[in-house]
């Protein structure tokens, strides 16, 4: 379901806004998602730590909201203060309406971060699931209608993914409010920056090797460049659906288990990840050039972007697979390593490649970083785990044997309803 709606949102926007409306619009969500990344001190894998450890609820929710609530003024006043700045360089092309709406929304962002995480935590994994596919319901209908059947134009776009984020925030707190509850250990100040910073240097970054690509591209090529490159990457990202949903799941249960279960489940994930994300990047690759199509002009140098990001987003996906088992293990400083090698390599490439070949050298600067940091982790992982590259990275028989029986369901169940 994400993956058909996180496909089917970013077309109809394109085609309804072309690429300098479709760059505007990444631009002016891109900013509070950076910001509350960079700026969340790595409390979100706090949550997720803590609540899988099974502490007290109500006050982990109190201390997170409280941070969150601190953090989000302190990060709201620095924008609106850089406002002109922010308009002059990396949200060149913005009007200034926009980047107080972006400003404005770092607050949300970063509370939902938080509540998330939360969610994780307590492997409230159904609730997650529903308020995220009423996030992706609520953005594909809005924009469809008033894109394509109003003839609406940003402004309409703006604030349906505004209202997309603000709603599963405010009903994440409203749910975790009633089900928190007060039994198990109780958790400090200590512990929550004990835990969440040691990962945060490598979460900054691993979001500046994820978003600074675009921050390059508005000032050196444009608004309507940031447009193309950002279908590219959003119809890249699609790969990652499955594995973002399954390390979901991952981290809460690997700090709750032991280390021989936690490493043989981690092997397996990894394994089906790789196969499926191959399937995924395939299907990408061959259909990318027909899917442009379908939007119109202005796109014809998407798919190229595209082809050049596939292989890093592949790597990347063992690496959201790797990271969670060293984080459940309480290592993640280790991550951070892998994170800043990979940016040490990103941030030189896309100085060097993107004024040269525009989005097509952040993609390959971006790919490559990808590499890196999937290579960097690995070792991490075969360093703190017991057994070899194959059994990581390679489907065995028996993995291949349930796709099989999976299949042959799926047939049987066919041809009963013929």
């Amino acid at each position: 379901f994400g993956l058909v709606c996180g496909a089917a949102t970013p077309f109809v926007v394109a085609r309804g806004l072309g690429p300098e409306g479709k760059g505007a619009l990444h631009l002016v969500f891109l900013l509070p998602q950076l910001v509350s990344g960079l700026g969340g001190l790595g409390l979100r894998a706090s949550a997720v730590y803590f609540a899988g450890k099974g502490t007290d609820g109500r006050r982990l929710l109190r201390l997170l909201l409280g941070f969150g609530c601190g953090l989000s003024l302190v990060y709201l006043a620095a924008a609106l203060l850089c406002r002109e700045l922010l308009g002059s360089t990396v949200l060149r092309g913005l009007e200034p309406r926009w980047i107080l709406v972006a400003a404005g929304l770092i607050p949300v962002y970063l509370l939902w971060a938080y509540l998330e995480g939360l969610l994780h935590g307590f492997q409230r994994f159904g609730v997650y699931t529903v308020l995220r596919a009423m996030s992706l319901i609520l953005k594909l209908a809005l924009v469809t209608v008033g894109l394509l059947v109003l003839d609406q134009g940003l402004a309409w776009a703006v604030w349906t993914y505004a209202a997309a984020a603000v709603a599963p925030m405010l009903l994440s707190l409203i749910l975790l409010v009633r089900v928190s509850r007060t039994e198990g250990p109780r958790v400090g100040v200590r512990d929550l920056f004990g835990y969440g910073p040691a990962g945060h240097v490598g979460h900054l970054a691993q979001q500046a090797n994820l978003r600074l690509d675009v921050f390059l591209i508005n000032p050196i090529v444009g608004t309507a460049a940031v447009g193309v490159y950002s279908v590219a990457v959003q119809l890249a990202e699609l790969v990652w659906q499955v594995p973002n949903a399954v390390s979901t799941v991952l981290l809460p249960r690997v700090a709750a288990s032991g280390e021989r279960e936690a490493d043989a489940l981690t092997r397996a994930v990894s394994r089906h990840t790789v196969f499926i994300s191959l399937i995924a990047v395939t299907a990408l690759g061959l259909g990318a050039v027909p899917a442009v199509k379908l939007l119109g002009e202005g796109f014809e140098a998407a798919p190229m972007a595209l082809w050049l990001l596939l292989p890093g987003v592949v790597a990347l996906s063992v690496s959201k697979i790797l990271t969670k088992y060293l984080a459940g293990r309480g290592k993640p400083i280790l991550n951070s390593y892998a994170s800043m090698v990979a940016l040490a390599v990103n941030l030189p490439a896309l100085v060097l490649l993107v004024p040269r070949d525009g989005i097509n050298g952040a993609s390959l600067a971006t790919s490559l970083a990808y590499l890196v940091q999937t290579l960097v982790v690995l070792l991490f992982f075969l360093r703190e785990s017991k057994g070899g590259v194959a059994s990581a990275l390679v489907l065995r028989r028996s993995d291949l044997a349930l796709y099989r029986e999976f299949l042959g369901r799926i047939l049987r169940r066919g041809g009963s309803r013929a």
